[in-house]
Formats: structure tokens, sequence, C-alpha cells
């Protein structure tokens, strides 16, 4: 997201500038929300950060279910919990609401 911070300074002094900020919109964790399961629709990279720039977490064949916890604000980026529990970052339009397959026992996206 583009837009122009201010910066004022001590002595009433003022500077702008342009910023890129990338701001996340959370969703509360809730492991019992199966509403917010989805699964992926392709084979997939979890990215570290909302950009192809990011390394990858690790890639994850289609039909995998992982749960939503967060997204950019334009909807490009989705924030997902894989079953080990750590969150990464995947294309928006690569997910879509629902179970894909079983989910593994003891997986950290449910109770």
């Amino acid at each position: 997201i583009n837009y122009y911070q201010q910066v004022n300074f001590e002595g009433g002094r003022q500077s702008v500038d342009d910023v890129v900020v990338g701001k996340i919109m959370s969703i509360p964790l809730d492991k019992s929300d199966n509403s917010k399961l989805y699964h992926l629709l392709t084979k997939s990279k979890i990215m570290y950060g909302p950009s192809e720039n990011f390394d990858v977490i690790k890639t994850l064949p289609a039909a995998t279910t992982v749960r939503l916890t967060g997204y950019t604000p334009d909807k490009i980026w989705a924030r997902v919990m894989i079953d080990n529990g750590e969150t990464g970052f995947v294309h928006y339009e690569n997910i879509k609401q629902g179970i894909g397959k079983e989910i593994p026992f003891g997986s950290s996206i449910t109770e």
C-alpha cells in the first residue's frame, strides 16, 4: 500500500516520505472455527512474506487444508497456517473455503 508518511521534527520542521507498507488484516485464531479452513487449489509455495521476493517456507500439494489467519487489504495474498503451526503467505486466488485432503492427526490447524 503506497502512502505518504509525514515526519515531524523537533523545532517544527517536517518531512514527507513516499513509503510502501504491507498491512495484514488479521483474523483471530480460533482452532474450533471450521469456517476458516481453506484448501489449496494447486500445488503452492508458502512464502515467508506477501511477495514472490520472500523465501519459501514449504511447497504444498493441491488440496492441502490450511487455516486462514489473515490477508492483505487488496486480497492478493492470504496468510495461512499449515499443519506444523507455521504461518506463511499464498496467493489468495489459490485458496478455496472448505476442507480439501483429510487433516493429518496432530495438525496445528485444528483442536
